[in-house]
């Protein structure tokens, strides 16, 4: 069977693993259900990873106070537009500063600030051909395209600067382009939810993972040829075995 790294080919074969096998690492916890289709996270503002993972935003989207209509799938672009987002939970109208906010969801899918890669993960880029840069969309946002126990995300990174010869390297998980003014790269990202470690999607990396369930590993059976094709039948099969429940 081959496997191919196309988003919508990955969303479509990871849509039924809510239906999973047991979790080998502890019993489910029978106060949350399974990520599957056609759950909703509650909309509004994370503070934090926690409010994430606890399906539980600082920020219910009923506090926020603005004139924009909130069932507009744009609504939180819009209100990000301002450096503060106004709310009110008790009567008391406060202000969260929007460079600071961790994340958000709409209700369908979860968003989280570029800026929580801004540092530590300047490795993981291509070498680029700038004297100086600048990331223009470090205030920008990356959907979580994936969510399972492993989930998974592409970070766009845009970058302008002072020009110097050079080649951008691309590879199967990234790629770039160039101009006289600036260019750009995209990283596809994989973290786990139980500890929210954020790592580049390698075939090394999901192996890792895989390999502290011995059970689970020893039943793999992965294609035989191609990083790509085993990177994706491990972090598949991984989360189909492997469902994550948050709190309803």
């Amino acid at each position: 069977m081959k496997y191919s790294l196309s988003l919508a080919f990955i969303l479509c074969s990871l849509a039924g693993f809510a239906q999973a096998e047991y979790d080998y690492f502890k019993e489910p916890d029978y106060s949350k259900i399974a990520y599957g289709p056609g759950f909703r996270f509650k909309p509004g503002i994370y503070r934090s990873y926690d409010n994430f993972i606890n399906n539980s935003p600082a920020i219910p989207v009923d506090w926020i106070v603005s004139g924009k209509d909130k069932q507009d799938r744009s609504f939180f672009a819009k209100i990000f537009r301002d450096d503060v987002v106004e709310y009110d939970s008790s009567g008391h109208r406060k202000n969260a500063i929007v460079n600071e906010i961790w994340g958000f969801s709409d209700g369908r899918t979860v968003y989280v600030m570029n800026r929580n890669f801004a540092s530590g993960w300047d490795r993981y880029w291509s070498k680029n051909p700038f004297a100086t840069t600048t990331w223009t969309n470090e205030g920008g946002w990356s959907r979580i395209d994936i969510i399972g126990s492993v989930c998974v995300l592409i970070v766009i990174k845009e970058y302008t600067g002072s020009y110097n010869n050079g080649l951008i390297n691309s590879d199967m998980y990234g790629s770039s382009r160039q101009s006289t003014m600036g260019y750009s790269e995209a990283k596809r990202y994989m973290f786990e939810v139980k500890t929210g470690n954020l790592k580049e999607l390698t075939l090394n990396n999901m192996m890792e993972v895989c390999q502290r369930a011995p059970a689970f590993y020893k039943s793999c059976n992965p294609p035989s040829n191609g990083k790509e094709q085993k990177t994706l039948y491990y972090l598949m099969e991984y989360n189909r075995k492997h469902p994550i429940y948050f709190p309803e």
